[in-house]
């Protein structure tokens, strides 16, 4: 199997690169503007104040775009609460600058619906609420010490509450789009099973085990022969049938744990670990059995460590052994005629 087959996590990589960027982005004009109100508007005897706090978030921001290594950030299992937390600490600033302007009656108070927005772009729904809730506390406390008046007050809330509501929406789309896209990324729209990309994910594991020394993998493939001839005397649609059968019976057979792919066109895969060859053996003399029933194949199997120790290496100990043997076959056919 070629080596250079996508990641399966590089577009939800790409995803939340973009997305941390775009926070990034959005929190340095933010503060540029409030630099900018805070020189020529903001209350004098503060300005002072609220210009450190914007400088220090700001900084941040940059920090953010340019010096944080954040692919290895967002591929962390923590990313989201992470994230989460500078949305909290976000709110928290605005708060204080708003509060250091005279309270929700400051401009600065209109800031807290970015990190609302913000969370529509990536959190779950849980977390989106949680943002949602605290910008809302954050504003009750503005309007204590110094409010807009009662109306306005009333509808800084309602639009704070309707991008929670909003938000949280969104996040539910985004959590099923994810969840489409990845499943269609990584499956045969044919057969159902696995493709190529799929495949190599499952082995991510079963050869994380190996390189700790704690088990072993063995690799089937399964090659139909004179595939292109069925198709041309059966047609396509029966072609289309036939491969659904051969990935029934794969996943009918395996078990539980195991992985099975259609890596080709008419080639099939099963991946077995914690097994070594002695313990495939049944298992796979039974693949055999069975795909022999209705369709001539061939197949090549491989096994960790032995006949390699990452997926590439066993993939073409297999690939070898399968045309080793379809070739053999070939041989004896053209001898006994």
């Amino acid at each position: 199997m070629p080596s250079n087959s996508l990641d399966t996590d590089d577009l939800e990589t790409r995803f939340w690169l973009r997305t941390v960027a775009a926070g990034a982005w959005a929190t340095f004009w933010a503060c540029a503007a409030g630099l900018a109100y805070d020189a020529f508007f903001a209350e004098s005897s503060h300005r002072l104040a609220i210009a450190v706090v914007i400088a220090i978030v700001m900084a941040q921001a940059v920090a953010g775009l340019w010096l944080v290594p954040w692919e290895r950030f967002v591929r962390s299992q923590r990313r989201e609460a992470l994230l989460v937390g500078w949305s909290l600490f976000t709110v928290l600033v605005i708060g204080t600058v708003a509060a250091l302007d005279g309270g929700a009656a400051s401009p600065l108070a209109l800031a807290l619906v970015l990190p609302g927005s913000f969370a529509a772009l990536a959190y779950s729904r849980f977390r989106v609420l949680i943002v949602g809730v605290a910008s809302e506390v954050a504003l009750g406390a503005l309007v204590l010490i110094g409010s807009p008046g009662t109306g306005a007050a009333l509808i800084g809330a309602a639009v704070l509450g309707g991008i929670a509501t909003i938000s949280a929406r969104q996040a539910e789309f985004h959590h099923e789009w994810r969840r489409q896209l990845a499943y269609h990324s990584q499956t045969d729209p044919l057969t159902g099973l696995l493709n190529r990309r799929g495949f190599a994910s499952a082995s991510t594991g079963a050869f994380d085990g190996l390189r700790r020394g704690r088990s072993r993998v063995t690799l089937v493939i399964i090659d139909l022969d004179l595939f292109k001839d069925y198709n041309d005397v059966y047609g396509h649609l029966a072609g289309d049938a036939l491969l659904r059968w051969v990935g029934e019976e794969l996943e009918s057979t395996v078990r539980p744990g195991d992985s099975v792919a259609r890596i080709g066109g008419d080639e099939f895969a099963a991946l077995l670990p914690e097994t070594d060859a002695e313990a495939a053996a049944p298992l796979i003399a039974e693949i055999d059995e069975r795909l022999a029933r209705r369709v001539p194949h061939s197949l090549g199997t491989a096994s960790a460590p032995d006949d390699g120790t990452s997926f590439e290496e066993l993939y073409a100990a297999a690939d070898a052994a399968l045309y080793a043997r379809k070739f053999a076959r070939a041989g004896r056919s053209s001898a006994a005629a």
